[in-house]
């Protein structure tokens, strides 16, 4: 894609997030709820506005279905770096990925990416050091989804929380998961070593939201709570000694009504009493 800037690069960037976060994201093998693309979008937006500006991070892309989120909602003049162990798979001891750098550049460009804009670091997060992440400035929002043993996970963490800018935040895969147990453990041990303190957010569809600045934690938090107590009963819970959001999802009747109402169809109907009949029909069986 050829550089731009002002107007013109924004309102072209915003059409292309816009649709990845809509469909795009479907094309691109990996893991991501819907109502969590909303989030990291919401949440970018509290970043700009409160004049929040670094680069774009993930360590372990696999092909690229979170990373290329976080590259369209980078500003012009923000970078992208990619951690990933690609080729070399023997050193994926845990088998928690199979990364393919063919296949996630490609992905980047079918999404509108700027690949000019996008450092690849194809090696072992272990042998990472803060450095090889700062060379575009600090990070505003890394997804760390790399090896899931203990061990790694707490390097992982220890490494955003190094390059992270103020009120920069960490989106941490897996935690909780049952199968992947090494996350939580890792976590646990970074927050009980201190070496950099981190506010819990919230936790997501297996997601758990850190950020570096206790100030900024009540604003994300406050965001969420806005942004998506349409889809989840929101409530707080205490995580390393620190209030957290945690969520579950609404009834199914809720649910559903909700889908309903993103349907084109379903809108324009909505003036025929069919809405107000099909209303009844929910309201007794969910």
């Amino acid at each position: 894609m050829s550089r731009q800037t002002g107007r013109e690069y924004y309102k072209s960037m915003k059409e292309k997030l816009d649709y990845y976060r809509r469909k795009g994201y479907k094309k691109v093998e990996g893991f991501i709820y819907p109502y969590t693309i909303e989030c990291v979008c919401d949440l970018s937006d509290v970043q700009k506005s409160h004049g929040i500006k670094g680069s774009m991070c993930e360590i372990g892309v696999h092909q690229g279905r979170f990373f290329i989120l976080l590259h369209l909602l980078a500003d012009s003049d923000e970078y992208s770096i990619a951690c990933d162990l690609f080729e070399r798979q023997e050193e994926n001891i845990g088998k928690s990925g199979h990364g393919n750098k063919e296949i996630f550049l490609e992905n980047i460009e079918k999404s509108g990416g700027d690949l000019s804009r996008v450092k690849i670091i194809t090696r072992n997060s272990l042998n990472i050091a803060p450095d090889d992440l700062l060379t575009h400035g600090g990070i505003r929002m890394i997804s760390v989804d790399g090896g899931h043993e203990a061990g790694t996970a707490y390097n992982d963490i220890k490494l955003a929380a190094d390059t992270m800018v103020d009120g920069g935040i960490i989106w941490l895969d897996d935690f909780p998961h049952e199968s992947w147990l090494g996350v939580m453990e890792g976590t646990y041990r970074f927050f009980f070593d201190a070496e950099k303190e981190l506010w819990p957010i919230a936790i997501l569809e297996r997601k758990l939201i850190l950020t570096n600045n206790e100030r900024m934690a009540q604003v994300y938090m406050s965001k969420m709570f806005e942004s998506l107590s349409l889809y989840y009963d929101i409530g707080h819970s205490i995580f390393v000694g620190k209030r957290v959001l945690v969520m579950w999802e609404k009834s199914p009747r809720r649910k559903l009504k909700k889908y309903l109402q993103q349907i084109r169809f379903w809108k324009s109907i909505q003036k025929y009493r069919l809405v107000d009949e099909f209303g009844k029909i929910l309201n007794k069986h969910f």
